[in-house]
């Protein structure tokens, strides 16, 4: 049996970092203890693959993520990680 999966909203683009790096400002009403990030890459509006999660920063409240850029993200974007589903 193949497992589904969806794309989630995992927040928008909230500054460009130096070295093809970018910090996303997470949603706030996600929990994202539950998901493991850190390696999943994520997508834009189109489904395409843009960057690469690094790490998840910043307190449970407001979180941020640090993501590697694999194309150009602009400022303000919504992206999306791939949730899967049994």
């Amino acid at each position: 049996m193949m497992a589904k999966s969806r794309l989630t909203q995992l927040g928008y683009v909230y500054n460009s970092l130096p070295r093809y790096k970018v910090l996303v400002k997470g949603i706030n009403k996600m929990d994202y203890t539950k998901y493991k990030l850190v390696g999943k890459y994520i997508f834009d509006e189109k489904k395409r693959k843009v960057g690469q999660v690094l790490d998840v920063v910043g307190n449970v409240n407001e979180p941020y993520i640090l993501v590697k850029s694999l194309e150009e993200i602009k400022k303000g974007e919504k992206v999306f990680f791939e949730e899967r589903r049994r």
